[in-house]
Order: C-alpha cells, then structure tokens, then sequence
C-alpha cells in the first residue's frame, strides 16, 4: 500500500489493478498472492488519498506509524519525503505525539528518517512535541526545501485551539492506558 500511495503515477487511463501490477514489476517487488490480493482490495474500495486520510483520524497509531516507515523505505527523493512529512509525519505527531520519543530515536539513527522529519511542519502539535521536533530538525545537516525557517517558534501555526490543548500531545481518538498501551478514548 505505501509503495502504491507513494509511487503509483495516477494515471487513471489504466485501471488499478494493471497499475498496481505495473509498479511490483517496476519496483521489482516480491508480493505474494495474500499480499497483492489484499492491497488490491483496499486501493479498489477506497481512491488512495481517502483512504489515507481515514487512516490517518482513525488508525491505529502503530498502524500509522508502520505505514509511514514502509513509505520511507520506499521513497527515492524529496518530493517523496515532503509527502510523507506532510501526508503522515503532522497527523502523527498532531493526534498522537506521545511518540515523539520514537521520532527522536529513529531520527538519531537514521539520516533519511530525519530528514523527511523537516518537512514536518506544525498542525495542532502540543508546544513541547512542535519543540522537540523543531530540535530533530535544528541538527539536519540538508534539510527538505519545505522546512520552515527555524526562527518560527512555539507560536508558529496553532491554530484556534486553547492552551490546555498546546498541553497535550495526543488528541486522537487512541490514547495511552496506565500500562502504556494505545487504545480507543
């Protein structure tokens, strides 16, 4: 599914499933039948970006997650990496930005991941997790055309919200139990 949102050319002369096969074949992907049944079934349903959009407000924020890391495995510039940034990274880090954490580990360690992560801009981000992001940011060596200029700070692009929601990080429809574990508010 991340391969077809990411690199799929949209042309609609075809239909879904030749462009589908055509892109295993490009990319050289080994699929199997489940694999390629299923993926067709869901870009079948639902046009791409729709079903992006609902898996961004209403997924699992692992399923997120996982979504995003396969689109960066993936990507081969940085017009790639802004549309994960600004297609996966701001929902994240907007509706569940308790992981935050994992963004700074990954980012530490992985030039690539870090780097998509400057074409994050804010979005309804907690102050501290828009902060914390702004420091990945701040260490990128050649970071995406699209990042904003770091001289905007905690105030950059809020929005209408109060200040009890610049507090919290997470305000999707998960949040984390007494265990740590994500699970439906």
């Amino acid at each position: 599914m991340a391969a077809f949102w990411l690199l799929d050319d949209h042309d609609t002369s075809n239909p879904i499933d030749v462009r589908l096969d055509q892109l295993i074949q490009q990319e050289s992907f080994e699929v199997s039948n489940d694999i390629h049944t299923d993926t067709l079934r869901h870009i079948s349903e639902h046009e791409i970006g729709s079903w992006l959009v609902g898996l961004c407000h209403l997924g699992h924020p692992h399923v997120i997650w996982n979504f995003m890391m396969d689109s960066l495995m993936v990507s081969k510039n940085d017009r790639h990496l802004d549309k994960i940034a600004n297609e996966l990274g701001v929902h994240i880090l907007a509706h569940y930005g308790s992981l935050m954490e994992k963004f700074e580990t990954v980012a530490a360690r992985n030039p690539l991941f870090a780097r998509m992560a400057t074409g994050i801009w804010r979005h309804r981000m907690s102050d501290d997790v828009w902060m914390r992001l702004r420091k990945i940011q701040a260490g990128v060596e050649k970071p995406l055309p699209s990042m904003l200029p770091m001289y905007y700070g905690v105030d950059h692009w809020y929005g209408d919200e109060d200040s009890e929601d610049r507090k919290k990080p997470d305000k999707g429809i998960y949040v984390l139990n007494t265990s740590g574990e994500w699970e439906k508010g």
